[in-house]
């Protein structure tokens, strides 16, 4: 009797933070209009009964609240697949988690990690600019000295 009074403590702990947390839950009805306005967005397409679900949720619920305090427009969102069936198969979700980026309704497939600081970089990352201007020689030296970088002139005779 102790045990299931100490599981439905926790389980209800569980739900009181997922209802605070600024993960947006995208149904069939909501999924278009948020998705599409967002800047950039990340969305979970998730099965409640799968284990690495179950894993990534509260550092998703962690990297939610982070990047909204931010106050970038970076937004977390999930789709209960169990549920919104028609929105798995509309995006060929095929196993879970399953996470795209979005930037005005345009995905991608997800490539970062699935820890809360990961996502936020990664994220953050999406979110910003696709070029940043280097202030002077020594960013530049620094960005040559990287290595991956390739660097093409164009020499005009």
């Amino acid at each position: 009797m102790r045990s299931f009074f100490i599981f439905a403590v926790l389980a209800l702990a569980t739900l009181c933070v997922a209802e605070d947390s600024k993960v947006v839950v995208l149904t069939k009805d909501n999924f278009d209009k948020i998705v599409n306005e967002a800047e950039t967005m990340l969305v979970k397409f998730y099965a409640p009964w799968c284990g690495h679900c179950k894993h990534l949720a509260p550092e998703f619920i962690k990297a939610a609240d982070i990047l909204d305090k931010d106050g970038e427009g970076v937004i977390l969102g999930e789709v209960d697949c169990t549920v919104e069936t028609d929105l798995a198969n509309r995006f060929e979700v095929h196993g879970y988690p399953t996470l795209y980026v979005f930037h005005k309704g345009e995905k991608s497939e997800y490539k970062g990690p699935r820890e809360a600081n990961g996502i936020v970089k990664y994220m953050r990352a999406q979110a910003g600019p696709a070029a940043k201007p280097l202030d002077n020689e020594d960013a530049l030296k620094k960005f040559l000295t990287q290595g991956r970088h390739q660097v093409r002139c164009l020499h005009q005779g």
